[in-house]
């Protein structure tokens, strides 16, 4: 019995920190020592911001989404900018992309999913600024996709 309890008990408290983790929405309950665990990032990345695509049912067309805004400026972000942001003359009364005013956009989002991208800028820029505020991000449960700002070089051919 008191072998059955232990087990027990152990698998209470991995599930309790599992989900103190996973998909937690105060920033800050998420311990700072914890993003030294995130995976190393290879390649050559902007010291000073990050992208962040978010889930198809927290992505808005024009504008943030303000609960998501208010998680973000609890970090270490000095400004928020809206990459997959569109015309105001192109959504409805509802927010929705207008089918008469931008028909190719709302044919192509009957097909696929929108989700919008984010450019978060740090106010204190460094590597482990970045990797810090990707490992904090990613619990968000609005988050799909958080990565740094890679710098990627093209090669010119002749």
């Amino acid at each position: 019995m008191k072998k059955f309890l232990t087990i027990f008990m152990v698998g209470v408290m991995a599930v309790i920190s599992a989900l103190t983790l996973v998909g937690c929405d105060d920033p800050d309950e998420i311990g700072k020592e914890s993003y030294n665990e995130y995976e190393e990032i290879t390649g050559e990345y902007l010291d000073d911001s990050v992208l962040v695509t978010l889930k198809t049912e927290y992505s808005i067309y024009r504008g943030i989404n303000e609960n998501i805004v208010d998680k973000l400026l609890k970090l270490n972000v000095e400004s928020i900018e809206n990459l997959t942001e569109y015309p105001e003359s192109y959504i409805d009364e509802s927010g929705m992309l207008d089918k008469d005013k931008a028909p190719k956009l709302y044919s192509h989002f009957q097909e696929v999913d929108f989700h919008q991208i984010l450019l978060l800028e740090l106010k204190e820029p460094g590597k482990e600024q970045v990797k810090e505020l990707i490992y904090r991000v990613k619990q968000f449960e609005e988050v799909m996709f958080v990565e740094p700002n890679r710098i990627d070089k093209v090669e010119q051919t002749e």
